[in-house]
């Protein structure tokens, strides 16, 4: 955790003060692997001026698991997907649940959604 916080401090300071960070689940990436996506443009504009996204570490799994029904109802085949799932990762940083599994509780309190 400490360590993840060192780097995030790091990058504060190579961007002049300024961190832009977007945390998205899986329905955000499912959604921009998806023709004519406005998610994926989306996505794509925010990772070329340096926001870093960050996801949780399930999120590859998650995304899988639903790869055969995505690709029967959108068409794409499912290796077309993987090959384009695979891609997109590599503008996302995957946060390991030992970061924040401490805060798991307070989100789940405060939250509507989990």
């Amino acid at each position: 955790v400490l360590e993840f916080g060192k780097e995030i401090k790091e990058g504060i300071a190579r961007r002049h003060g300024l961190l832009w960070m977007l945390i998205i689940n899986a329905n955000v990436f499912i959604s921009a692997l998806l023709p004519n996506s406005k998610s994926f443009d989306l996505l794509l504009r925010l990772h070329k001026v340096g926001c870093e996204l960050l996801s949780p570490e399930f999120l590859a799994e998650e995304v899988k698991g639903k790869l055969d029904k995505l690709s029967r109802k959108s068409g794409i085949s499912k290796q077309e997907m993987l090959i384009s799932m695979n891609l997109m990762l590599r503008w996302v940083r995957i946060v390991p649940k030992s970061v924040y599994k401490q805060f798991l509780s307070e989100a789940k309190r405060i939250s509507l959604y989990l």
